[in-house]
């Protein structure tokens, strides 16, 4: 196969270490989704840490569903934190909801600290309609959302602050981090009932590999070099 080719592979769910909070009514979505088709469509995006663990770039509520569910294994796209591999940016938060003029809560932070912002994020994560957008020019913004009524925008992360995080346990808040992955693998599609298999992850992966192999063979792969509007 290319050497361009996703590293795609099979490991153990506990090995998969979360950068960020998990949104959990996305989570409790994803989790009645993935028991009703049965399958995971899209491998989570992984870059290797120490001890042999990986943190999650793109996917952490994939990863916990699996968690919740007991699911020894989880199948992966491994890449290469630096760029052109990756790119790392940050969403900022546009707040839409009129009743949020009524709460006075909000602080200017000089320093990065994650704790002020998992409260500040907390503030009105699950209380008030909010979208992630990318800039600062409130003008700009307003266009596309007349209705904002705050505009929250979070320092700059490159990724060994998201690496420090992830290896001392820590977590950023949910949707927050934003990963461009060039060669992204889509519409794997694996079934569940595979990752429950009672064979180790090393038995999965010659599994996983062949299958990926023959994929690959029979012309099933298609590589698209220009960006796309996929309307789900």
């Amino acid at each position: 196969m290319n050497k361009n080719f996703p590293n795609l592979k099979i490991i153990e769910i506990e090995k998969a270490v979360l950068h960020e909070e998990t949104d959990l009514a996305r989570v409790r979505r994803y989790k009645k989704m993935i028991q009703k088709d049965g399958y995971l469509l899209d491998p989570p995006i992984v870059a290797s840490l120490t001890k042999g663990k990986f943190v999650v770039l793109d996917g952490a509520n994939r990863v916990s569903v699996f968690k919740e569910l007991h699911i020894p294994h989880i199948m992966v796209q491994q890449v290469k934190y630096k760029k052109p591999d990756v790119i790392l940016e940050t969403w900022n938060h546009i707040i839409c909801d009129k009743d949020y003029k009524k709460f006075h809560g909000i602080k200017k932070f000089k320093k990065f600290q994650i704790k002020e912002m998992i409260d500040f994020v907390n503030s009105y994560n699950g209380k008030f309609y909010f979208h992630r957008v990318i800039g600062t020019d409130i003008k700009k913004i307003r266009k596309h959302y007349p209705n904002i009524c705050c505009l929250a925008i979070f320092p700059k992360l490159k990724p060994k602050d998201i690496l420090n995080f992830a290896n001392q346990g820590r977590k950023i808040p949910s949707g927050i981090s934003r990963h461009i992955i060039a060669g992204r693998a889509l519409f794997v599609k694996m079934p569940l009932s595979f990752f429950r298999k009672k064979i180790t992850a090393a038995e999965k992966n010659k599994i996983f590999q062949k299958y990926i192999h023959d994929r690959f063979k029979s012309n099933m792969v298609r590589y698209y070099a220009e960006p796309l509007f996929i309307f789900n």
